[in-house]
């Protein structure tokens, strides 16, 4: 594995293996996973830069749709030695995504020093720092979720509960927090993406189109539709990855898992 960010020694890996209730195969991948460092992964940003100006004039729950869409689309993907659940967050184990429609601040703060910083340091490469100067923040200036958060909250408030350490407002402006999770278990894993798509089409179509009062329902049941084909086609391009490296693979075991996958 030599995707940037990775080391390539596994003697650098100093953790014991489990012993209690795991698999040969979970600490290969657990020590696959330490052998990287986190990175920044730039891939998601200029996606997503490119797709929102592409669609500036259309409502943000569209955008964000299409947002994923496209990104799902074209993101780096890679199946592993010895996955047979595959998906990585970003091109790599332990990738940094950046999503600049929430923030970018604290990146541009330190960009040339976040490699170095004594806690949680992110590699970056001279490339994606470009990247992000020249790419993705000057879009992004006074749009994100974090300039929205900040423009909206009073005086009195902001003294407060932004940038102070009295209250951890920065978790509302910058990401959402636990009560904002969507019931997945009760919705994606009982359902699956194909019957939720249903569903939404099926309402979609139930709404009459010269009512005016359904505008904002039509747009959600549309942006479900976008993100369910999304879903989709990641899916599709794993597939169609795993079939690729089974022609490639020597060993017969690993090749039955890489067409089961």
């Amino acid at each position: 594995m030599k995707e940037r960010g990775c080391s390539i020694s596994a003697e650098s890996i100093d953790r014991e293996a489990w012993t209690h209730g795991v698999t040969d195969r979970v600490n290969k991948l657990r020590d696959q996973y330490w052998l990287c460092t986190p990175t920044i992964d730039t891939e998601r940003a200029v996606s997503y830069t490119k797709t929102y100006k592409e669609n500036e004039a259309k409502d943000a729950c569209i955008k964000r749709a299409r947002a994923l869409y496209d990104y799902l689309s074209v993101r780096t993907i890679n199946i592993l030695p010895n996955e047979l659940i595959v998906g990585t967050y970003g091109k790599q184990p332990r990738s940094v995504l950046v999503s600049p429609e929430v923030l970018i601040s604290w990146y541009k703060d330190e960009l040339d020093t976040m490699a170095t910083r004594p806690q949680d340091p992110y590699q970056i490469s001279e490339e994606d720092k470009e990247i992000l100067k020249a790419e993705v923040f000057p879009y992004w200036e006074g749009k994100t979720m974090e300039d929205y958060y900040i423009a909206n909250l009073s005086e009195d408030v902001k003294s407060v509960a932004y940038n102070t350490g009295i209250v951890f407002g920065e978790c509302k402006s910058q990401a959402g927090a636990g009560e904002f999770a969507a019931d997945f278990s009760g919705i994606i894993l009982k359902k699956g993406f194909k019957a939720l798509k249903e569903e939404a089409t099926l309402r979609l179509n139930e709404l009459d189109r010269e009512d005016v009062s359904n505008f904002d329902q039509r747009l959600f049941y549309q942006s479900v539709i976008i993100c369910c084909d999304a879903a989709k086609v990641l899916a599709d391009r794993y597939a169609e990855k795993a079939l690729e490296l089974s022609k490639e693979e020597k060993d017969p075991e690993r090749q039955k898992e890489l067409l089961k996958i």
